[in-house]
């Protein structure tokens, strides 16, 4: 059932917030030796792949080299599975479980020690994470325009075809409904047995990840640099306008405010409630969706390799760089170190 919503469009350039760094430019200064890698560990390929953690620390990341690897948190080797190509969709761990999607069409189930347990093959490539609610159960969505909800044990459980290539991970929300959108802009909701709640086509190219706010809302980033706050109980959109033409991901904190970066280098830490927001300049395309430790620290890459630390006031506290563009999403690990890939092939580990 297609939910009739009403649109209001908040069309804001953010030209006018307060600028913490020039355009064009950065100085750099004493901060940026503050940040030394914990370790680097080199893969084959490009990695492009959010890393995960279990309870022990152990991290889990694939690499465009065809393998998914498990380091310790010091960062050496635990194992690693050769998987048919690349692997771009980050995996999730549930107890002694490690999942992992490949873009060879397969999601693997692993024990954390490294025993493959069953192999579940989709009708196309896997790009999107994979998405575990607290009985075990699997969500993700593949380039064949399914969705597929999986049992613990690999077997299927169903499916609902949404249309167009789905990459962005699915959202499970604190409802229970289970929210996920292609990349053509069609956006569905679904019980946890897979009967459809609604659906929306929101006719825009989805940029980014789709994210819950904490107020329930659904949020996205679209064409020209869009942003779309969109509210499941109401049935109502907010629509706010960036400096770039995309938005790279966003992430929400508890007190409602966005953060995310757009290909000017432009990032942003924004208040819908108040329409306010701050503004800080890398002067290189923003690449990764943000990720917030607990003291309001965020991180982020860049197409220059730099991965950055802001304060959540967006004042800078440090940098780090890598050698190659950072793709995908930091992970901040449990102790505090935080872990993220680089095209430059390498995995690190940094202590902020």
């Amino acid at each position: 059932m297609r939910s009739g919503i009403k649109w209001l469009f908040l069309l804001l350039a953010f030209w006018a917030g307060t600028v913490f760094a020039q355009e064009g430019g950065y100085s750099p200064s004493a901060a940026d030796e503050t940040l030394k890698p914990v370790f680097s560990f080199e893969t084959r390929n490009e990695i492009n792949s959010s890393p995960a953690e279990d309870k022990e620390g152990n991290l889990y990341f694939g690499s465009d080299d065809y393998y998914f690897y498990s380091l310790t948190p010091k960062g050496k080797l635990r194992w690693k599975y050769r998987t048919g190509y690349y692997i771009t969709g980050s995996p999730a761990v549930f107890t002694d479980r490690v999942y992992c999607p490949s873009e060879d069409g397969l999601v693997y189930g692993f024990t954390t020690a490294g025993k493959l347990i069953w192999r579940f093959k989709a009708g196309g490539r896997l790009r999107s994470g994979v998405g575990v609610d607290e009985t075990g159960n699997l969500y993700l969505g593949a380039d064949d325009g399914w969705f597929y909800a999986l049992t613990s044990e690999g077997k299927l459980k169903w499916r609902y075809k949404l249309g167009g290539k789905i990459s962005s991970s699915p959202v499970l929300a604190k409802s229970g409904m289970v929210y996920v959108m292609c990349e053509s802009g069609i956006l569905a909701a679904l019980n946890r047995e897979g009967k459809l709640s609604f659906w929306q086509d929101f006719k825009t190219r989805v940029s980014g990840n789709l994210i819950e706010d904490f107020k329930g809302n659904l949020v996205f980033g679209g064409e020209s640099g869009a942003i779309y706050i969109f509210s499941p109980e109401e049935k109502t959109v907010l629509q706010y306008k960036a400096q770039g033409d995309r938005i790279a991901g966003m992430v929400s904190d508890s007190e409602g405010r966005l953060y995310f970066g757009d290909d000017r280098g432009s990032f942003y830490v924004f208040s819908p409630d108040t329409g306010k927001y701050l503004h800080f300049q890398t002067g290189s395309p923003i690449t990764s969706a943000p990720a917030l430790d607990k003291k309001g620290r965020v991180y982020f890459g860049t197409e220059s390799g730099w991965v950055y630390v802001l304060a959540s006031e967006g004042k800078l506290i440090s940098r780090f760089k890598t050698g190659g563009a950072v793709v995908a999403t930091p992970l901040i690990g449990k102790g505090g170190a935080v872990y993220f890939g680089s095209e430059d092939r390498h995995f690190y580990g940094i202590e902020p």
